[in-house]
């Protein structure tokens, strides 16, 4: 089992949006063993390579898992891994229909710090918006104002539900 980092950005609460569950994703800390998880592929990167996104499966209960893992290179940086361990503390308190809970956090055989988070499938809001602005008619037809007012809505609650319990996205956009 091999959790090598592909990239991605940690920020004090980083979040990802699934239109098709219209979801939040807001990362959490809890530091355990390594559960039995296989890593199926990496996916998500952001353009500052500070953390990695990979799919992996459960095999303990048998299901996909979002894994954000820290690469050792930054958990050298006492600063960034105590970010990166305070995103995740801040996120396990945030227990909303909009948020994705996180499951598990560990450190894995080879010293890379990570946390196991509910795997959400779908495309992000900036592909929906791609799309619509390219008059692709599916998406036209999946993702009429109606349903962008509604994710917009979901959005708009998981923040402010973050925000009531003293957690602040610094890095909101579609793309996340």
């Amino acid at each position: 089992m091999s959790l090598t980092p592909a990239a991605f950005s940690a920020s004090i609460a980083t979040v990802t949006i699934s239109v098709a569950a219209a979801t939040l994703l807001v990362f959490v800390d809890v530091m355990k063993e390594l559960p039995a998880t296989m890593v199926l592929r990496p996916f998500n990167s952001d353009t500052l390579a500070v953390v990695a996104y990979q799919l992996a499966r459960d095999e303990r209960l048998d299901r996909l898992v979002a894994l954000k893992v820290l690469p050792p290179q930054l958990a050298e940086h006492a600063e960034t891994k105590e970010r990166f361990l305070r995103e995740a503390r801040m996120a396990a308190q945030l227990s909303h229909p909009n948020i994705v809970p996180v499951y598990e956090l560990g450190v894995d055989e080879h010293g890379e710090t990570f946390y196991a988070m509910k795997y959400v499938k779908g495309i992000t809001l900036e592909e929906v918006l791609r799309g619509l602005r390219n008059g692709h008619a599916q998406m036209q037809a999946k993702y009429p104002l109606t349903a962008l007012i509604t994710v917009f809505q979901k959005i708009c609650d998981a923040v402010a539900f973050a925000h009531s319990k003293g957690v602040v996205h610094r890095d909101l956009k579609p793309e996340n």
